[in-house]
């Protein structure tokens, strides 16, 4: 997966800026594509399977959610609808 011509510039430029050019081949070669993820506003928890970023999964009642070793909830993340990401793929071919 290549990265853009914008984002390839900007890692040559970083590359060069820490005097990594020796490895650059290797770096650019290793690099993808990203997709950067952020709040727009307040979850509206009445909509269920949308993306959300914190806050509360989408789960059926009868799925409890996991417990640390010590009995503390583990913290939610994110929950993605890969159909919301997936219009922002720039490697996508559909």
């Amino acid at each position: 997966m290549q990265l853009n011509e914008h984002n390839l510039i900007k890692m040559q430029s970083i590359i060069k800026e820490h005097q990594f050019e020796h490895a650059a081949d290797y770096l650019i070669e290793s690099t993808r594509q990203g997709i950067r993820l952020s709040k727009k506003g307040v979850e509206n928890y009445a909509r269920p399977c949308h993306s959300r970023i914190g806050g509360d999964p989408d789960l059926p009642e009868e799925i409890e959610w996991p417990l640390t070793s010590d009995g503390t909830p583990m913290t939610f993340l994110a929950q993605l609808q890969l159909r919301d990401v997936a219009a922002h793929d720039a490697t996508a071919s559909f």
